[in-house]
């Protein structure tokens, strides 16, 4: 059984490249690119892994991630944090109730403007 997991990104070219990343090393996708989606998705599909962007619409990124840790079903769900935005992990430790597991910070995006 392969691991399932959870890309929440709003920008399909990013979506693009960790999706086939991810499918050539065997994983289950799912993709979600608004917060609102990923918090139905996360309930539905049980990833075991979450692959979190800052930026969304509707609901970002770090409101996400406070839903997912208030919920007991959701709470030990592994986190990643990719974003191309400074000061974020800086962010998630001063309220240091929406933990996450890792933050990788998205060099990609940052050179392309």
């Amino acid at each position: 059984m392969a691991y399932k997991i959870l890309i929440v990104e709003d920008d399909p070219e990013i979506i693009e490249f960790i999706n086939i990343t991810l499918n050539m090393n065997k994983y289950d996708v799912i993709e979600a690119t608004t917060g609102k989606e990923a918090l139905q998705k996360i309930t539905t599909e049980k990833p075991d892994l979450i692959l979190m962007d800052i930026m969304l619409p509707e609901l970002d990124g770090f409101s996400t991630v406070m839903e997912i840790r208030k919920n007991q079903l959701t709470k030990n769900i592994p986190i990643i944090v990719i974003t191309a935005k400074s000061k974020i992990k800086e962010l998630f430790e001063i309220f240091n109730q929406a933990k996450i597991n890792e933050f990788i910070e998205n060099l990609f995006q940052q050179n392309c403007y």
